[in-house]
């Protein structure tokens, strides 16, 4: 790695360590260079040495490969002192312009690049990764600054202090401070952080980093040169004294030596033999409980491990495998050994615990009946701690028990409400419970002629009247077809035998104008059917409304609010045209036009939503009449302030008998188109050869063109009906004339 120094010693003297020294008793030097002119300042990445070199008059830059021996001159003609190189860069500073400036050097494009222009003088570079670091003179006194490459930003990191020499490996820059003639000191800066840390101090005359460690030479411990650990706290004497310019990558040095009366560079190999400890963790972070296998990559042939996973247990395993039951942060350390020494490596392991949401679920005897119904209720939730039941769909809590037995009084349709709790959050689910009045024939001589011929109560019928069966009622056929002699139509549509409770439940639109109700600005005429459901919105939780009565194209829609809302209704509203909230209609072939509203005031359409969704579904049958490939089937959103339609991402996530199911991530709520387009362009039936037809085609020129037969049985069944019914009518009228 690079090298920065002050002085020139003046001479070097290999000199091997005992073992206690921590590095061994061993290594092999080379001579890098042989030429008579100056070789000096080196610095060492993998299989690159550069340095700074006399031979053609001036000072240029020199690269050797250690792998093919073969050296490249860097610089022609200029001054270039004190190379660094790190991967496919090396850095130097330059007087080509009158002051020194940074240079850089791509050695695989062989390309140079000036990197600062400032007047003042950018001395002594150290380069890593999109790094470079420098001293600069450009405020008066000798800071260090930092230039990302990749944004070209510059950063001061210094002021003041008399920083120089700096040196980079990693996020960490290293730097030396002239504190007195006496002592210097070596202060370390992570750049995530920006926090400075001082590592070492004395009479430091060059210093380089690789990794966790500093090589440098300090004069007042008696010119030996030191490698320190700053991650373990550690420093090792190296099996050297009064080197020169020395520089480290991994276990090699390269340094400065004048055996012929001239500088040239030199490099030495350490044959380490204490074991460098590193392991690889399979997991980091995770939810409890937390499985992480963890593998020795230990060097330097350790033989034995003692592993600390920071939970109070240890392991002499070379690949152990722990489990972590709880969450917390834990500290994990490996220490390896062998006859010549130990070293340690730690590492962070993030467990969290798992925030499990309790889901709501209920089951009842009946779902319908005559008044007085008495119904019981069988919690069947999960993961809850607790609950509350809403009988009468005001959102008040009646009942805690988990199993209550509750009477519907009076006649109406009640969407009873099971909300289920734990620390987590809450959950809640549906259930609509249809009560009716008995007819006053019922209730007198019990007369055949009934208007309920069937003489069964409605809890005997075939439907389902829970969410989850898709159940409504149909406000404008019974507008049409109430008769004032049926106790149940009456109290159907005036409501005075206790009226609907709508809650979580669904509607037909009855075909009347207005502005909208329930925090829709839909006009109601415009409503061909809408649903509605109620769910408690906490802070920062994502929440989830159910649309369980099947009655819209919306399943569910899920969202994070930004803050806690309370019991808040949500509506999904199937339209019979295009919103009247919209300027027109999007592309494609439409297959429904929908709105869907969240709270009041905007709400759901506002900035205090985040990671929105939304389920929706379309009817096979739609799909094949229309020849819509499933694929391009597009779900749009009005985008009000643009006044533009806006298409969402889309994925299919299942299918039935019916319907295609899909969702989509949404910025909001509000106005909502489904289209898709077709696969192949309907051709006309003269044109379309009977066998180039396919079933879709075939189907829809049978529907078009109509088959006469068919035609003609129909409209045969149709008058036998009239002329039938007309006589039983007539029969009728006669019988009770002679009964008077």
């Amino acid at each position: 790695m690079c090298k920065n120094n002050k002085f020139f010693l003046l001479f070097l003297a290999a000199f091997i360590l005992t073992a206690s020294c921590g590095i061994g008793s061993a290594y092999t030097e080379t001579r890098i260079t042989t030429n008579t002119a100056e070789q000096t300042n080196p610095s060492i990445w993998s299989n690159y040495i550069v340095w700074q070199d006399t031979r053609n008059g001036g000072s240029d830059i020199y690269l050797q490969d250690l792998s093919t021996k073969v050296q490249t001159r860097v610089t022609s003609n200029v001054d270039a002192e004190y190379p660094c190189v790190s991967g496919d860069k090396i850095v130097w500073q330059d007087k080509r312009n009158g002051n020194w400036d940074i240079y850089m050097y791509e050695i695989s494009s062989k390309k140079t690049t000036r990197i600062t222009t400032n007047t003042a003088d950018q001395t002594l570079p150290g380069v890593y990764g999109n790094y470079i670091v420098w001293t600069d003179t450009r405020n008066g006194g000798a800071d260090i600054y930092l230039e990302d490459m990749s944004t070209k930003n510059e950063t001061w990191l210094t002021s003041g202090t008399g920083a120089t020499n700096p040196t980079i490996y990693g996020n960490k820059i290293a730097w030396q401070t002239v504190e007195d003639q006496a002592l210097d000191k070596i202060i370390l800066y992570d750049i995530s952080t920006k926090r400075t840390t001082e590592i070492t101090y004395g009479m430091i005359l060059d210093f380089s980093m690789y990794e966790n460690q500093i090589i440098y030479n300090d004069m007042y411990t008696g010119l030996v040169t030191t490698l320190y650990d700053f991650s373990a706290k550690k420093s090792i004497e190296l099996p050297l004294m009064f080197v020169k310019d020395p520089a480290i990558y991994s276990n090699k040095i390269v340094f400065t030596d004048n055996p012929d009366g001239n500088y040239d560079i030199y490099m030495i190999t350490l044959d380490s033999e204490v074991p460098n400890a590193d392991f690889f963790a399979s997991a980091t972070s995770g939810n409890a409980p937390l499985a992480v296998t963890f593998t020795d990559k230990s060097t330097e042939s350790p033989n034995s491990w003692n592993w600390s996973f920071g939970d109070g247990t240890s392991s002499a395993e070379k690949n152990p495998v722990h489990t972590y039951d709880k969450a917390g942060n834990y500290i994990v350390n490996l220490t390896v050994s062998n006859e010549n020494g130990n070293t340690s490596k730690t590492l962070e392991i993030i467990v969290q615990e798992v925030k499990v949401i309790p889901t709501a679920n209920f089951k009842t005897n009946v779902t319908s009946g005559y008044a007085p119904l008495t119904v019981q209720f069988t919690d069947l939730s999960e993961n809850s701690t607790g609950r509350s039941w809403d009988f009468n769909s005001d959102w008040k809590g009646d009942s805690g028990e988990a199993n209550p037995v509750y009477t519907f009084s009076n006649p109406g349709t009640y969407s009873v409400n099971l909300t289920s709790i734990n620390e987590n959050g809450t959950s809640t689910k549906t259930v609509t419970i249809t009560v009716e009045m008995k007819n006053i024939s019922d209730e007198n001589s019990g007369d055949t002629n009934s208007s309920d011929p069937s003489g069964s109560s409605p809890g005997s019928s075939d439907s389902d009247n829970s969410s989850d069966s898709g159940s409504f009622n149909n406000s404008s056929d019974s507008s049409d077809s109430s008769d004032s002699s049926d106790p149940r139509s009456s109290s159907d549509s005036s409501g005075s035998s206790g009226g609907s409770h709508s809650s979580g439940s669904s509607q037909r639109s009855s075909g009347s104008s207005g502005g909208g109700t329930g925090g829709s600005p839909e006009p109601q005429k415009n409503v061909e059917i809408k649903d509605t459901t109620k769910v408690f919105i906490p802070n920062d939780q994502q929440v989830t409304f159910n649309f369980t009565n099947d009655a819209t194209v919306v399943n569910f829609i899920t969202f994070t609010s930004e803050k806690t809302m309370g019991k808040t209704t949500a509506i999904a509203e199937d339209l019979k045209n295009k919103s009247t909230l919209v300027s027109s209609l999007p592309e494609g072939t439409i297959y429904r036009s929908f709105n869907v509203w969240v709270g009041n005031a905007g709400y759901g359409s506002s900035d205090k939503i985040i990671d929105a969704g939304i389920s929706f579904k379309v009817e096979k049958f739609w799909i094949r009449e229309n020849n819509v490939d499933p694929a391009s089937v597009i779900l749009y959103k009005y985008d009000d302030k643009n006044k533009e339609w806006v298409q969402l991402t889309v994925e299919q996530t299942g299918e039935d008998d019916e319907n295609l199911y899909f969702t989509a991530e949404t910025p909001g709520y509000g106005s909502f188109v489904i289209a898709g387009a077709p696969t192949l362009q309907v051709q006309e039936e003269a044109n379309l050869p009977a066998e180039n037809r396919t079933v879709g085609s075939v189907a829809l020129a049978e529907n078009e063109t109509g088959n006469p037969d068919q035609s003609q049985k129909k409209n045969t069944l149709l008058s036998i009906g009239i002329v039938a019914g007309s006589l039983i009518v007539v029969g009728v009228i006669a019988w009770s004339m002679r009964k008077k």
